[in-house]
């Protein structure tokens, strides 16, 4: 298994992170496929609020690789490659208006990183102690910037005759100043959709 912190955690704060990652010795590659071969980046221009998915790559511990989709398109050869020992998944959160039968939300983001992978001589070949260093700095930073945040959820429960009624549970979530302000503004954690879904059906059924 790998190691992987999850978060809720608005653009402007991960930009924290990566600057952290680029001090740490990291280059930045965005994740997606690109017309030509991407090449990292050595500042935080690329880190746009429009992709929020991104690699910190170690480029000491292996060279960049990289494949063709069915359109032409690159993008990184790193599943169960020398270059997933090199990168670290890293992503921030969006609010994003309610579409469809889907309520306002915040998207989870997390930083992750492989135990390893198997070559194709059957070898195991693990993670260096160098990526699961910057990585343990990384994971510090982001639960220092998007820290434990207990809360309360409107959730439905069913009492002894098996009836629904609302109820208030308690939550915990690691999110950052910002994104526990979207909270507030009527955005959800992505975690706590089907409780917040469960509650509403119920106070629209009352009103029938």
């Amino acid at each position: 298994m790998g190691m992987q912190v999850n978060y809720y955690m608005d653009h402007e704060t991960f930009l924290l992170v990566a600057q952290k990652a680029l001090k740490e010795g990291c280059l930045i590659l965005r994740w997606e496929h690109t017309s030509q071969p991407q090449q990292p980046a050595r500042d935080l221009s690329i880190v746009t609020e429009e992709q929020m998915r991104y690699y910190f790559y170690l480029p000491e511990l292996a060279p960049l690789a990289y494949k063709t989709d069915k359109n032409g398109q690159y993008y990184l050869d790193n599943s169960f490659s020398p270059l997933s020992l090199a990168l670290i998944e890293a992503s921030f959160s969006r609010h994003w208006p309610a579409h469809g039968s889907t309520l306002p939300n915040i998207n989870p983001a997390r930083l992750y990183i492989p135990t390893g992978f198997w070559d194709e001589n059957r070898q195991w070949v693990p993670r260096s102690e160098r990526l699961t260093k910057v990585y343990q700095k990384l994971a510090r930073l982001a639960r220092k910037l998007a820290p434990s945040a207990a809360l309360t959820v409107d959730d439905i429960d069913y009492n002894q005759e098996g009836n629904p009624e609302p109820v208030q549970r308690p939550g915990r979530v690691y999110a950052s100043p910002r994104c526990l302000e979207w909270r507030e503004e009527g955005f959800e954690f992505s975690q706590l959709l089907r409780a917040k879904e469960r509650y509403l059906q119920y106070m629209e059924d009352q009103k029938q």
